[in-house]
């Protein structure tokens, strides 16, 4: 796999960063094993497969290693190991079999692998060793570190050594050390230039710009909860933060971007080697958990971002008030300066529950639209199982000889089986209380348009009909086979009439 070094010098003011990074392979750290402590004489222990490379720089009593096929246990310089069945030898060792867990390449672009030197990083893409920085490896360690996306940085210290040449460098890598050490995968570029920065303005990391910034926040898919609401998110964040964001704009010829991180550190005493005013000394006692971390956005923009150490409902509090200070003073001093505009979104007080940051916006929205399918999920079951129970008994024949079952809790004679008696004709069929008139009217004539026949012609007698609105009805038409219109619930009784 090609691997490639390129190292550009640049003249100007130095504003880089030096990012040390925090993994190693050591057999002494603690929290490269299972069981959380160094194997002691009665333990037994075992390197996996994927382990590539473990270094030993102090002396060790065993009882048994069993080692991978493939790989290197690098000893310190007059290091031994020693082997014993002997309980004796170290009495307070309970004797345990334990594995080596650090078997897999560290990511480089963990935020949580790095820290910076100048204090914590509020950002999360510039966690990362950023275009200026200068990366440092601690001595006295071996690592396992996994690269496959391209990267710029400054300069690199690696176990001591200094690399300022793409030569120097690029013959580590290729070194029998250097691939044990570096995963490399999908042939990244690895861009080395110096550390110093020819813009007086600032110079941005350059991680929170794509690939990057999703390769880094891919790290961080879980945010931490927050005793905070509405948090806001740094410009190159991956997860908001309890406290204040002031975003400047500033004039290109008046600016400096050292100059005026100095001086607000200095005058709110907040810089590490800050010369404060007793005013400053006195806030810096007061508020002495907050932090400002300083940057210039890919956007061409300062942020300054401002986070405590306060938990629960006070979470991000301290550092608010201390960023409308320092907002109030660059407002009031655009020129001296040389910002043209401020200013300052923050969080919000909480109740101390985790308000924030636990879940993500595509977390939120799964479960609102997750209940909102549910909802309409049981509302159409309720919907359907009702309509279905309405139908049921629609869609059955009703007859004269049918029994109607009464549902448990209904009163007594509230429904009654419908009758089948001999023709009558004083009972004609059922009252329709929509048609209902104060005389008794035909049943088989159309209920807005019968009026009882006084005549005394006793064939017309029960079926005597006129027009609705008229003053008087037709004559009526002598016509033995249409007597008026028939009722499907009774033509039984018309049978039985005509007969």
């Amino acid at each position: 796999m090609r691997f490639i070094v390129v190292f550009t010098f640049l003249f100007g003011v130095c504003y880089g960063d030096t990012k040390t990074w925090q993994q190693d392979v050591n057999f002494g750290n603690p929290t490269n094993w299972d069981k959380g402590r160094v194997p002691c004489a009665s333990d037994s222990i075992k390197f996996p497969e994927s382990v590539s490379v473990v270094f030993m720089q102090t002396n060790s009593t065993l009882k048994e290693i069993l080692l991978p096929l493939n790989g290197a246990l690098v000893l310190d310089n007059n290091v031994r190991i020693a082997f014993t069945d002997d309980s004796s030898v170290q009495p307070e060792c309970t004797g345990e079999e334990q594995t080596f867990i650090a078997d897999t390449p560290e990511s480089w672009y963990n935020p949580g692998n790095w820290v910076g030197a100048n204090g914590p990083v509020a950002v999360d893409t510039e966690s990362v060793p950023c275009q200026y920085d200068q990366v440092v490896f601690p001595t006295e360690k071996l690592f396992s570190v996994g690269v496959d996306l391209s990267t710029t940085v400054g300069t690199v210290s690696f176990a001591g050594e200094n690399f300022v040449s793409t030569m120097a460098f690029s013959s580590f890598l290729s070194s029998p050390s250097g691939q044990q050490q570096f995963s490399v995968s999908n042939n990244p570029t690895i861009l080395l230039q110096n550390s110093q920065c020819n813009d007086l303005t600032g110079c941005v990391c350059g991680n929170d710009v794509e690939p990057s910034r999703t390769k880094i926040c891919g790290f961080k898919s879980t945010c931490p909860a927050l005793a905070c609401r509405n948090a806001p998110i740094p410009v190159g964040g991956c997860c908001p933060v309890c406290g204040a964001i002031v975003t400047m704009e500033y004039n290109p010829q008046t600016f400096n971007y050292e100059s005026v991180k100095t001086g607000i550190e200095s005058k709110f005493g907040l810089g590490p080697s800050a010369q404060s005013s007793n005013s400053a000394r006195r806030k810096r006692q007061a508020d002495s958990d907050v932090t400002m971390y300083m940057s210039k956005t890919n956007e061409g923009k300062i942020q300054m971002v401002f986070t405590d150490s306060n938990g629960g409902s006070s979470s991000g509090q301290a550092a608010i008030r201390l960023a409308l200070e320092v907002e109030d003073d660059i407002a009031q001093n655009l020129d001296s300066y040389g910002v043209t505009s401020v200013s300052m979104k923050s969080s919000e007080k909480g109740t101390g529950g985790l308000s924030g940051g636990g879940v993500s916006n595509g977390g939120i929205a799964g479960i609102i639209i997750a209940v909102i399918v549910i909802i309409c999920f049981v509302s159409t079951v309720i919907f359907l199982t009702m309509r279905r129970n309405s139908l049921s008994w629609k869609d059955e024949p009703l007859h004269a000889d049918s029994d109607i079952e009464m549902s448990q809790g209904l009163p007594p004679g509230f429904m009654q089986e419908i009758p089948n008696p001999t023709f009558d004709s004083a009972m004609r069929g059922f009252d329709n209380p929509m048609y209902t008139t104060t005389t008794k009217e035909n049943i088989y004539a159309d209920p807005a348009e019968v009026k009882v026949n006084t005549s005394g012609d006793e064939k017309k007698a029960a079926y005597v009909v006129e027009e609705k609105g008229a003053i008087n009805g037709p004559k009526w038409e002598e016509d033995e086979d249409i007597k008026a219109f028939s009722n499907p619930m009774s033509a039984d009784v018309m049978e039985e009439s005509n007969a």
